[in-house]
């Protein structure tokens, strides 16, 4: 079951779509674009099981984004942690804030804070 995202949620998912920085390659401004246009329709479905992150599964039209195609990963920092977003098939699929030491964290941070 999908629910609307919350404020932090969709703000950290725009802030990543605009300034997150491509694992591997280039990600166009093209790309970008038409990832921002998706976002009125991007729900939050499942959430993280670990308890101890705020990452959430994203959902466009009722159905995970997990379409085929390439992979292509978004990387950004914060305050003890990092942040990820996963676009498979051309749609985002999964925003992820990983901490990286025993803090727990139970939202995404806000967007100013993204780098």
């Amino acid at each position: 079951m999908s629910r609307a995202l919350t404020e932090p949620e969709s703000a950290a998912l725009v802030a990543m779509i605009e300034r997150g920085v491509p694992d591997d390659g280039v990600v166009g401004d093209a790309d970008r674009r038409e990832w921002l246009e998706l976002v009125p329709w991007i729900r939050a479905g499942d959430r993280c099981g670990c308890g101890t992150c705020p990452s959430i599964e994203l959902v466009v039209d009722e159905r995970p984004g997990t379409a085929g195609g390439p992979r292509i990963v978004l990387v950004a920092g914060v305050a003890g942690a990092l942040l990820l977003l996963f676009v498979d098939g051309g749609r985002p699929s999964y925003l992820e804030l990983a901490p990286v030491g025993d803090e727990r964290i139970t939202e995404f941070p806000p967007a100013d804070e993204i780098r």
